[in-house]
């Protein structure tokens, strides 16, 4: 078993930025890191020392919906039981934190959805739920262009 500690805090963007890069999760930038880690309702981080090997991040209103995301845990660590602390000290928190009604989401890296089940993580699709969906913006379609120009309008005026 690997020493590490957990705690509940974000990564610092440059963190942020280096395990998703070494991880393969795609690179995104500082300015990137720094919006994304900025807009999250909180964190947990773990260390071997001062070095930063996974993190899990939670995104939402905090109050109806909250959504887990970014669970990466570097290559090396993988299997040593980091991903489980990770994710425990993340429920944990969340329970202490906001309400027992909030629902809270996540999507499952492909072949990961055994690792979520056991925290009580249901699969979709369910008995009642259809399946999860995902698009990058960029391939989302708004073909209404009257709603984009009232879009630019609008933008306009408050501006």
């Amino acid at each position: 078993m690997t020493d590490f500690i957990v705690k509940i805090n974000l990564p610092s963007p440059v963190d942020f930025v280096t395990l998703r890069q070494d991880t393969d999760w795609g690179v995104i930038t500082r300015n990137q890191a720094t919006k994304a880690l900025v807009q999250s309702s909180c964190g947990v981080t773990a260390y071997d020392g001062n070095t930063v090997i996974g993190m899990a991040r939670v995104i939402g209103d905090a109050v109806l919906n909250l959504f887990i995301q970014d669970v990466i845990v570097a290559r090396p660590y993988r299997g040593k039981g980091v991903g489980e602390e990770i994710m425990q000290t993340l429920i944990a928190h969340l329970k202490q934190n906001y309400p027992a009604d909030c629902t809270v989401g996540l999507m499952a890296a492909k072949g990961q959805s055994g690792f979520y089940e056991h925290f009580g993580f249901e699969n979709r699709p369910s008995d009642k739920t259809d399946a999860g969906m995902t698009a990058s913006l960029g391939h989302l379609n708004c073909t209404s262009q009257k709603t984009v120009e009232r879009l630019q309008r609008d933008k306009t005026t408050r501006a």
